[in-house]
């Protein structure tokens, strides 16, 4: 006879392999979720609320376990194989987001459909506490400064508004990021997710106070933000709430949220009123029927087996092919040589650069000056090779920036492999860029298509990956400088 299991047992077995397998995606959670004063601080309460919501529906779980379908396999493969991709690519906000389903399919491919549906409130809890959130911000932040700036104009305060900048008599305030709530929001979605959970609400009725109680949170932040203009302006600047007003924030939170609570509670009891009446009515014109006794279902241990397997294979093969690549840029050579220029040009090894790049984690950075032997036109050609990366140390990254902070950047046009750039300092100095991303054969700046190429030769033998940069010292407007670089960079491709 085969062995069965509870699948309670086989699904947090499961839960604590995925853990450990993607240590690194919940890894950077929970360091996101340590930093109190940030938007997530409230990712712990989330996962806790999350496993709380999953005991509570033991039972149910237990009881509605059935033989998975194989489809539930395939998607847990693809979902894990996503992540995997994500990882590779050092796309982080992937990886969080794909625990999500891989949590999801790991359970039906365990215990069926019927039973994973039993987790879909606590993986909303999660989800609420990933930063994918973070692309609101700037809405929200657009938001606040409208309504902020609309009732300061209404106050008649003496105030200069500029975008989001409001300046004041004795100082100048400025609603950031920070200031857009989006804290506020995100606490918000998680406390109500538990409020509505703790009666049994239709769906309406909880999306209904979703938005209602959104809504509130987004009010808070407004009265906070101005409240905070109005004590400025009163204190001229010195009262100590302008520096911080953390606290402050919570309590104008609380405060307002207070009548929200008494609005969701009577929603909730009308829609109670509503569904009880339609139940007994439904009751009454209806015979009774005997409900069948519900019993633990038990699973077989294969299942498990194969989950694992499932979400195992494409971690696998991505670590041999990295293995494999980083033997192999061990024993590669970063002597960067440049592609032979046309016969008008000359090519000499400089010691100095130009300008500094904002890229990290580079292996090495080399500097070369290309000499036109008739005009005697100077260009300086930038390369920053890269080997294995890792989160932070990546050619393609956001916080990446093509000059140091010493630089002012000013992108123009870009064609199929290029992008131009003009970079002038304090100093006056001014400088006209051409600049690409060199992954194996493909010449971008498109970040996607960058981290596609990366993404093709994962198992390419020590794949050239660099940052090229061919600049050159220009006058007034540096057309001139750049239509030298379009005519050279037409014929030639110096690597």
């Amino acid at each position: 006879m085969r062995s069965q299991y509870s699948p309670l047992v086989s699904i947090t077995l499961f839960f604590l392999f995925q853990a450990i397998l993607f240590h690194e995606a919940w890894g950077s959670l929970v360091q996101l979720w340590l930093k109190m004063d940030y938007a997530y601080s409230m990712g712990l309460l989330a996962l806790a609320l999350a496993i709380y919501s999953a005991f509570q529906k033991r039972d149910s779980i237990a009881t509605s376990a059935h033989k998975p379908h194989a489809i539930n396999l395939i998607l847990l493969f693809g979902s894990a194989l996503v992540l995997t991709l994500a990882s590779y690519l050092n796309i982080q906000i992937g990886t969080q987001l794909m625990l999500v389903p891989i949590l999801f399919f790991g359970i039906s491919s365990i215990s069926g459909v019927k039973a994973a549906a039993h987790f879909i409130i606590p993986l909303l809890y999660i989800l609420f506490a990933i930063p994918v959130w973070d692309y609101l911000n700037p809405l929200l932040q657009e938001l606040t400064t409208l309504v902020s700036t609309n009732i300061v104009e209404a106050l008649e305060m003496p105030a200069l508004i500029n975008g989001n900048t409001i300046n004041l008599p004795y100082g100048t305030l400025e609603i950031a990021g920070g200031c857009s709530g989006l804290r506020y929001f995100i606490v918000t979605l998680i406390l109500v997710l538990y409020f509505s959970q703790q009666r049994p609400n239709s769906t309406r009725t909880v999306i209904s106070m979703f938005f209602i109680a959104a809504g509130f949170s987004l009010i808070a932040n407004w009265i906070r933000v101005v409240l905070l203009i109005v004590i400025a302006h009163q204190s001229n600047m010195e009262s100590s709430l302008v520096a911080d007003h953390e606290m402050f924030g919570w309590v104008v939170y609380v405060v307002t949220m207070m009548p929200c609570v008494w609005l969701l509670l009577r929603i909730e009891r009308r829609a109670l009123v509503q569904t009880e009446a339609k139940v007994e009515a439904e009751e009454q014109n209806t015979l009774p029927i005997e409900k069948a006794a519900h019993t633990n279902q038990t699973i077989r241990p294969g299942y498990l087996v194969t989950s694992i397997v499932a979400i195992s294979i494409a971690p696998l093969l991505m670590g041999l092919a990295q293995y494999n690549q980083t033997q192999s840029y061990s024993k590669a050579s970063f002597e960067t040589q440049l592609a032979a220029p046309p016969s008008s040009w000359a090519i000499t090894e400089a010691q100095t650069s130009i300008f500094q790049t904002g890229f990290t984690g580079a292996e090495n950075e080399n500097n070369f000056q290309l000499i036109n032997t008739f005009s005697g036109t100077k260009l300086n050609v930038k390369i920053l090779r890269y080997g294995s990366e890792h989160q932070g140390a990546e050619l393609v990254n956001n916080n990446n920036r093509l000059a140091s902070d010493s630089w002012k950047t000013s992108y123009t046009s870009a064609n199929n492999f290029y992008q131009k750039a003009t970079l002038t300092n304090q100093l006056h100095q001014k400088l006209a860029v051409i600049w690409y991303y060199r992954i194996s054969n493909t010449r971008t700046t498109n970040e996607l298509k960058a981290k596609l190429a990366q993404l093709t030769s994962v198992f390419a033998d020590a794949p050239p990956k660099a940052l090229v940069a061919i600049s050159a010292r220009c006058s007034a407007s540096c057309d001139k400088e750049f239509s030298e670089l379009d005519k050279l960079l037409s014929t030639y491709e110096p690597y």
